[in-house]
C-alpha cells in the first residue's frame, strides 16, 4: 500500500494548531509503519520541516502554500498528477480540504467547522472559500477524519454526511521543548513576575479573550487576588479581534499587568507555562483544544470553558465553566490561588488526563482508517 500525506495547506508557524497535528502524526505514523510506502507531499515552506524522518519519502512539489488560491488549484489539479506518479493508493489530506478528483482513495481531517459556528471570524469571500471547500472535499471523499466528537457530530449534522463515513480520532499531547530558558531568562526577555496567568490564543472572535480580560479585570480590582496574581500573559497568532483586545486593555488601564507576546518560540512556551500560576481559557468554540493538554504536561492548574470539545479534554472533577461566565472563572480562580490543596488535586488531575492523549494511539487508529479504506 502506497500512502501519500497532503501538506500543501500547512504555512509553517501561520496555521496553528493544524501544524501540530501534521507534524506529530506523520513522526509517529512513521514509527509503525513498517511495510508501506508512505510520500509526504510537501509546498515549498514547508519542506523543511519534514526532512529527514525516518521511513518517510519527503516529495517538494514546489508549489507554493502562501496563495490559498494557487495551493487550492494546484491541489485539485496537480497533486492528483503527481499522486498517480508515485501510485498512491490513499491519500490523506490533513488540512481540511483534498482533491476532488484522482484514481485513489480519499481520506481528510476536518478539524471543525468554525467557519459555520463562527463566521464573524471570517471575510465573506473566505466564507465562501470554506464552505465549498470543505463541503466539496467532504462529499467526495471515501472518509473522514476529525478530532474530536464534538466535531464528528457536527459535521454530520452540518455538512449532511452519513455518519459511517465520519471517524473520531482524538489527538495527542503535544510534545514540548525540553531545551527551554530559565525562569530568570524568560523574566527578563518578557518582562515577567511571579505568579501571572497565562492563556495561549490566537486572538480571533471565537476564541472569546474579552471575557478572560473581563476576569482579569474583576482581579485586578481585588486587591487579595491581585498580589496573588499580577500579571495575565497572552500569547498566540494575531486575529480579527487585535485591534478590540487593544481598545479594551487601554479603556480599562490595564495595559502595565497585561502583557501580549504573540506567537513566540517553542522553547520560550515550554518555560511560559512551568513558570505561571494557572492556565485560563475561555475559548468559545474549539475543535480540539492544544493548549489545555500542553498546559496539564507541564503541571499547571487549568482553569477552561466546557465549550464544544473542550469538555472532552477536561479531567472529571474539575469545575467545567460556561465560556461567558466571567464570576464563574473568578471563583475558580480564587480557589486555585488560596486553596493549595485544590491546586495540587486539580495539578494531580492534568498529568493523569494526558497519559489518555498520544499521539501513538493517534497514529495506529489512522492507520487503521488507511487499511480500512484500502480493503474496500
Amino acid at each position: 500500500m502506497n500512502i501519500g500525506i497532503n501538506v500543501l495547506y500547512l504555512i509553517p508557524d501561520e496555521v496553528g494548531g493544524t501544524q501540530t497535528y501534521a507534524q506529530e502524526l506523520i513522526r509517529s505514523l512513521s514509527n509503525i509503519i513498517s511495510h508501506d510506502h508512505v510520500y509526504i507531499f510537501c509546498n515549498k515552506e514547508n519542506y523543511h520541516l519534514f526532512k529527514g524522518i525516518r521511513g518517510i519519502k519527503v516529495v517538494n512539489t514546489h508549489i507554493s502554500g502562501s496563495s490559498r488560491v494557487i495551493r487550492i488549484l494546484a491541489e485539485q489539479i496537480i497533486l492528483p498528477t503527481i499522486c498517480a506518479k508515485h501510485r498512491i493508493d490513499i491519500l490523506h489530506s490533513l488540512g481540511y480540504s483534498s482533491p476532488v478528483i484522482g484514481n485513489f482513495k480519499k481520506v481528510v481531517t476536518i478539524h471543525d467547522l468554525n467557519w459555520y459556528f463562527h463566521p464573524e471570524d471570517f471575510s465573506f469571500l473566505n466564507r465562501i472559500f470554506w464552505r465549498l471547500s470543505v463541503w466539496s472535499s467532504a462529499k467526495s471523499c471515501d472518509l473522514i477524519i476529525t478530532d474530536s466528537s464534538f466535531s464528528q457530530r457536527s459535521i454530520i449534522s452540518k455538512l449532511k454526511i452519513q455518519s459511517s463515513k465520519v471517524v473520531a480520532i482524538p489527538c495527542g499531547t503535544p510534545k514540548l521543548s525540553v531545551n527551554f530558558p530559565s525562569k530568570s531568562q524568560l523574566y527578563k526577555k518578557y518582562g515577567l513576575v511571579d505568579g501571572y496567568l497565562l492563556t495561549v490564543s490566537a486572538q480571533y472572535p471565537h476564541k472569546n479573550l474579552l471575557t478572560t480580560l473581563r476576569v482579569y479585570q474583576a482581579i485586578h480590582q481585588n486587591q487579595s487576588l491581585l498580589t496573588l496574581a499580577p500579571q495575565l500573559i497572552i500569547c498566540g497568532l494575531n486575529g480579527k479581534s487585535d485591534q478590540i483586545i487593544k481598545e479594551y486593555i487601554q479603556a480599562k488601564q490595564l495595559s502595565s499587568s497585561v502583557k501580549i507576546l504573540g506567537y513566540i518560540p517553542s522553547p520560550d512556551l515550554t518555560a511560559l507555562y512551568r513558570n505561571a500560576n494557572i492556565f485560563l481559557f475561555t475559548s468559545a468554540y474549539e475543535g480540539f483544544g492544544f493548549p489545555i493538554l500542553e498546559a496539564m504536561s507541564q503541571g499547571l492548574p487549568v482553569i477552561s470553558s466546557n465549550a464544544a470539545s473542550l469538555v472532552e479534554l477536561l479531567p472529571e472533577g474539575d469545575k467545567h465553566l460556561t465560556p461567558y461566565d466571567t464570576k464563574a472563572y473568578v471563583s475558580a480562580i480564587q480557589s486555585i490561588l488560596t486553596h493549595n490543596e485544590a491546586r495540587q488535586a486539580s495539578i494531580q488531575r492534568g498529568y493523569n488526563q494526558v497519559k489518555l492523549f498520544t499521539w501513538e494511539k493517534t497514529a495506529k487508529a489512522t492507520y487503521h482508517i488507511y487499511q480500512q479504506v484500502n480493503t474496500k
